[in-house]
C-alpha cells in the first residue's frame, strides 16, 4: 500500500507539473495567437498602404502619361505652324523673286526704250541740223 500511495503521490505530483506545464504552454500559445494575430493585423494594413502606394503611384504614373500626350499634342502643334509660317514665308518670297524678275525686265526694257528713243532723237537732231544748214 505504501508503494501505492507513493506512485498515486508520484502520479499526484506528475500531473500537477504535467498541469503546470500544460497551463504555461496554454499561455504561450495564447501569447502566440496574440502576437500572430498582431502581425496578420500588421500585415494587413501594410497590404493597404502597399495598395495606397500602388494607387497613387499608379494615379501619377497616368497623370504623366497624360501631362506627356498632351506636350507632344502642343509640340506638334508647334511644329505645324512652324512648318506653315515657314511655307507661307517662302511662297511670299518665292512670290517677291518673281515681282523682282519681272520689274527687273520691265527695267531693262525701259533702259532699251530709253537708249532708242535717246538713239531717235540724236538722229532726228542730226536731221534738223543738217536741214539747218
Amino acid at each position: 500500500k505504501i508503494q501505492v500511495d507513493k506512485l498515486l503521490a508520484d502520479a499526484k505530483l506528475d500531473i500537477e507539473r504535467l498541469a503546470k506545464d500544460l497551463k504555461q504552454k496554454d499561455t504561450l500559445l495564447e501569447q502566440s495567437k496574440a502576437e500572430n494575430f498582431q502581425l496578420r493585423k500588421e500585415n494587413a494594413a501594410l497590404a493597404l498602404d502597399k495598395s495606397d502606394h500602388q494607387a497613387l503611384f499608379e494615379q501619377q504614373f497616368n497623370e504623366s502619361l497624360a501631362k506627356e500626350a498632351t506636350f507632344q499634342k502642343q509640340l506638334e502643334q508647334s511644329k505645324k505652324a512652324v512648318e506653315d509660317q515657314l511655307n507661307s514665308s517662302t511662297s511670299e518670297l518665292q512670290h517677291m523673286i518673281v515681282t523682282v524678275a519681272e520689274k527687273e525686265i520691265l527695267l531693262q526694257e525701259s533702259k532699251s526704250y530709253v537708249a532708242q528713243c535717246k538713239e531717235q532723237i540724236a538722229t532726228f537732231g542730226t536731221k534738223i541740223k543738217d536741214q539747218e544748214e
